[in-house]
């Protein structure tokens, strides 16, 4: 999470709020709503995008629930 918030210069509201769909990894983008409601497209870098996918293949799984919404990030 630190990589791709540092290497985007996304707001800690933005990357908390980031979801799936509005991911893409292979253009190496993602769509958040920030300040103001305002949505925007952000560059993601290959080293943040890396991370990234080895997180989604890796890890979120094994957080998934039942309830488990479309956030990229999980608890």
């Amino acid at each position: 999470m630190l990589e791709l918030l540092y290497a985007s210069g996304l707001r800690i509201s933005e990357l908390a709020g980031a979801k799936l769909e509005n991911l893409n990894l292979t253009e190496g983008m993602v769509r958040v709503t920030g300040k103001g409601n305002k949505t925007r497209l952000v560059p993601v870098g290959r080293k943040a995008c890396a991370a990234l996918a080895k997180y989604l293949e890796a890890e979120r799984p094994q957080l998934v629930r039942r309830r488990t919404g479309s956030e990229v990030f999980l608890s």
